[in-house]
């Protein structure tokens, strides 16, 4: 922990818990700066600072609502248009873990070869095992559209 004159206040490890998710520095000795003060941690129920060996927690991926996945999406679109490929790969994939079929269906044309020969993306290179997934993922989200694309890279591999 550093001061704000960049000076060392403290050493070691701490371990925070806070609704079930641990947050635990890797390494021995790892700072950990904690945004909540000794004095406001021991009056806060449900949260504390310890050292003790840390429980492994399964990370939980967020709800995004609605509007939230729309933005993704719409973002996601934008980039593709662009040809920035990493960016909306990025922003679709969590729109599509978070349930929306036209985001993992887009997401699947980013592996596609066929839909990135049309996206004319240069030196992008397409794999066709991950496009087929996403776009079975859409398929399971309800996109009338994905079962075609499946059939379409069926007949490619052939």
């Amino acid at each position: 922990l550093r001061l704000a004159d960049d000076s060392v206040g403290d050493r070691g490890t701490v371990r925070i818990e806070w609704g079930g998710a641990t947050i635990t520095p890797v390494g021995a000795d790892a700072a950990v700066a904690t945004l909540v003060s000794t004095a406001s941690a021991a009056s806060t129920p449900g949260l504390r600072g310890t050292t003790s060996a840390p429980a492994r927690a399964e990370p939980v991926a967020p709800a995004v609502d609605p509007e939230e996945v729309a933005i993704l999406l719409d973002r996601g679109k934008a980039f593709l248009v662009r040809g920035d490929l990493a960016a909306a790969r990025l922003l679709l994939r969590r729109a599509a873990e978070a349930g929306d079929a036209q985001a993992a269906l887009l997401l699947g044309s980013t592996f596609d070869p066929a839909a990135l020969k049309q996206l004319e993306v240069v030196g992008a290179v397409g794999d066709p095992v991950q496009a087929r997934q996403w776009y079975q993922r859409a398929a399971e989200l309800g996109s009338a559209d994905a079962g075609r694309r499946i059939e379409s890279l069926s007949r490619a591999a052939r």
